[in-house]
């Protein structure tokens, strides 16, 4: 399965795609991810199968577009405000670890996992959502004080420490154990200051 772009989704403004994007969303915003077999959400949407391919490329691409959906301007944003790592990392875990962005947890990890599989589809999917986290956090790190290079390994080190904090409390529903972790991580990052 080929993990369509995040970025390409956006052209379905002003388009039957977008009224498509918008009933599928609710949808799944309401019922989850248990019925979300690509003919299933066509028919959510009273459309066909082949026009949400037209429209997305494939299901994991319209997923990749509610992601988008989900995912508001003030998540773009969290770490271009950020003054410092653990000011990045703090806003970062409050914003995903909400009960309401579950959901769009969900579909980041499926997506994700999707995107392991095929390497080769993967390049806009990480692209789109792993890089421009890491970027963004670089930026912070540079802003502390350290080179390019030390800032890009760090960002990548506390994006995927994150990243792997987030599936644990996806996985486990252990909030408190992955809300411990989390302020150990911050103690690692004062630490080494």
């Amino acid at each position: 399965m080929s993990v369509t772009s995040l970025r390409s989704t956006r052209g379905v403004d002003g388009t039957p795609g977008r009224d498509f994007l918008d009933r599928i969303t609710a949808h799944i915003v309401e019922h989850g991810l248990s019925d979300a077999a690509l003919r299933q959400l066509a028919s959510i949407a009273g459309t066909s199968h082949r026009m949400l391919i037209y429209y997305f490329g494939s299901r994991d691409g319209l997923l990749g577009a509610v992601l988008h959906e989900l995912r508001g301007v003030e998540s773009r944003e969290i770490l271009g405000r950020a003054t410092s790592r653990r000011q990045a990392l703090a806003a970062v875990w409050d914003y995903y670890t909400a009960p309401e962005r579950r959901l769009e947890m969900q579909i980041f990890f499926h997506l994700a996992g999707q995107a392991a599989y095929d390497r080769d589809g993967a390049s806009d999917f990480t692209d789109a959502v792993v890089a421009t986290w890491t970027d963004e956090l670089r930026h912070v790190c540079e802003r502390e004080g350290m080179d390019t290079a030390t800032a890009q390994a760090e960002a990548r080190l506390l994006v995927a420490a994150l990243r792997g904090l987030l599936l644990d409390r996806l996985v486990t529903g252990d909030d408190a154990g992955t809300d411990t972790a989390f302020q150990r991580l911050l103690t690692t990052v004062s630490e080494r200051d």
